[in-house]
């Protein structure tokens, strides 16, 4: 039997937080469009596929497709629509290791991917242009729509699903859709004469899971996510009080409303939690909340409808959702702890809304604050295993416009982000060195190894031997400070000198070595 032993220094550390970044700058990483006009936008749209980042971007040369970016490179991947025309392309998602997208070649919008040498495959071939959205299902394949048709893409051909009539629905302003992944499937909502049929597609076969009639048209009927134990989805009449947010129960194929509040935004966490931002507050349904668990909110989510972003990022347990209190501008990030429905921390500013969030590791989401009235930006960084955000680097640069900066992927312990920051250049990539020197992903070194954050203050090295653990601490020129040999089960703490200093933990005859620094 294996027995874990702790070490946790209390200090302030480059992989902890809470911390000054004295003397930190940014720097212009690539220049896409040269000149002053912009190769992003705010709206550009990204796909991290292991250690790459796809994303669109537009040049005068090319127009607007689809680059990647690794850690040491930046390539335009493709250009579909031949020439200074634009292909826009959208829905980038991933299967089968491979990214597959929708774009527009300059006569129909089709169904492509990369394949192993980067080169661009047409898939959808003379079926007719597809609608903007696809979904990907593992070990099954890629869904898109044509027309009323659904078909599937099974990693070798594209066929139809025969016998499904499907009218397809998008609304853009809420950026949800009528149809979202189920199980081994997709579900979908389509509206027929007098009902809408929830159907679940599976393979190249369906069935009608649910229906719900209806006496006058519904204006909406989007936002489908999947939870533990059902699917929840939203309907919205235009004459009628039954709008509002719907839950289909497995146990008994039925569907029935759970809330009256007007609901616009939705996030699926995963394939056991999906998240609704309603008029009057918050409902999580999960398997332990199936009938949707609402939580009264000090903000206003419904607001979010009046432009400004919704962000969702999802890390364990716990997921992070931006808000508004009155206004335009005036956002705030709250934490959801999904286990407990109740809310963690919250990050706050005035006149001021965030950008969508991205993931650098297990443990942390980092997102950027901004607005278009002129107050200077800053990165946010959010730990998990504290419960806590800091305000990680302000910009000196005022914001002109919102998503001023955008967090784009972290690699090498270096941010990428798009930003205006340079009028002479437009909106383009910078980097940014991040202090995470211990690792963004909470590091396992080795099977035997594991190294956790805690908090501002602190980490952990776990270790699944049965040897002891030998700390050693030295100072910058190689001069030990202290030294401690660890029992089984025992937790040292010690303060740091001020300055930088070198962590040394040794088992047996691994040893690692780590930066800190104290103030």
């Amino acid at each position: 039997m294996n027995t874990r032993s702790k070490l946790i220094l209390s200090a302030y550390l480059l992989c902890a937080i809470n911390m000054s970044l004295i003397g930190q700058t940014y720097q212009l990483e690539y220049d896409i469009n040269a000149g002053e006009d912009s190769a992003l936008s705010q709206f550009s749209i990204q796909l991290q596929i292991g250690e790459r980042l796809f994303f669109t971007a537009q040049t005068a040369e090319i127009g607007n497709e689809i680059f990647v970016l690794s850690e040491d490179n930046m390539v335009a991947v493709s250009d579909i629509n031949v020439g200074v025309g634009s292909s826009n392309p959208s829905s980038l998602v991933e299967y089968d290791g491979r990214l597959f997208f929708v774009a527009n070649d300059g006569s129909q919008t089709g169904l492509y991917m990369l394949d192993a040498a980067d080169e661009v495959v047409s898939l959808s071939g003379d079926i007719g242009s597809i609608q903007s959205e696809i979904l990907v299902v593992d070990n099954v394949g890629v869904y898109c729509f044509a027309g009323d048709k659904v078909y599937l893409y099974n990693g070798v051909t594209l066929s139809e699903i025969e016998g499904l009539d499907f009218e397809y629905e998008r609304f853009d302003n809420y950026s949800s859709s009528n149809v979202g992944r189920y199980k081994d499937g997709i579900a979908l909502l389509s509206a027929g004469s007098g009902a809408i049929d929830l159907v679940h597609v599976t393979g190249s076969s369906f069935v009608i899971l649910s229906t719900i009639p209806f006496n006058t048209t519904f204006s909406d009927y989007h936002s489908l996510a999947e939870f533990d134990g059902g699917i929840a989805f939203v309907l919205y009449k235009v004459s009628e009080g039954d709008s509002g947010l719907y839950r289909y129960n497995e146990s008994n194929n039925s569907s029935t409303r759970t809330t009256e509040s007007f609901c616009r935004r939705s996030a699926q966490i995963n394939s056991e939690a999906a998240i609704y931002l309603t008029a009057d507050g918050i409902v999580l349904f999960s398997g332990d909340f199936p009938q949707g668990a609402f939580m009264n909110s000090t903000f206003d989510p419904i607001s979010l409808s009046s432009g400004a972003n919704w962000m969702s990022v999802a890390l364990g347990d716990k997921i992070i959702v931006n808000s508004q209190k009155t206004g335009f501008f005036d956002e705030a990030v709250q934490v959801i702890n999904s286990n407990s429905i109740t809310y963690g921390e919250t990050f706050e500013t005035g006149d001021a809304y965030f950008s969508n969030g991205i993931k650098a590791g297990d443990f942390r989401a980092i997102f950027c604050d901004g607005s278009s009235n002129g107050f200077s930006p800053s990165i946010i960084v959010y730990d998990s295993f504290s419960d806590s955000f800091d305000r990680y680097y302000t910009f000196t640069e005022s914001s002109t416009e919102s998503d001023f900066v955008k967090p784009m992927v972290v690699f090498d312990d270096r941010l990428f982000f798009n930003s205006p920051l340079d009028p002479s250049v437009g909106r383009e990539i910078y980097s940014i060195e991040l202090d995470f020197s211990l690792s963004a992903n909470d590091p396992e070194f080795s099977e035997d190894w594991k190294l956790k954050v805690l908090g501002n203050s602190s980490f952990m090295v776990e270790s699944e031997s049965i040897s002891n653990i030998k700390v050693q601490i030295f100072d910058t020129a190689g001069r030990r400070i202290q030294s401690f040999d660890t029992n089984f089960n025992s937790t040292i703490e010690y303060q740091l000198p001020n300055g930088i200093s070198l962590i040394n933990v040794t088992e047996g005859d691994v040893s690692y070595t780590f930066k800190a620094i104290s103030f």
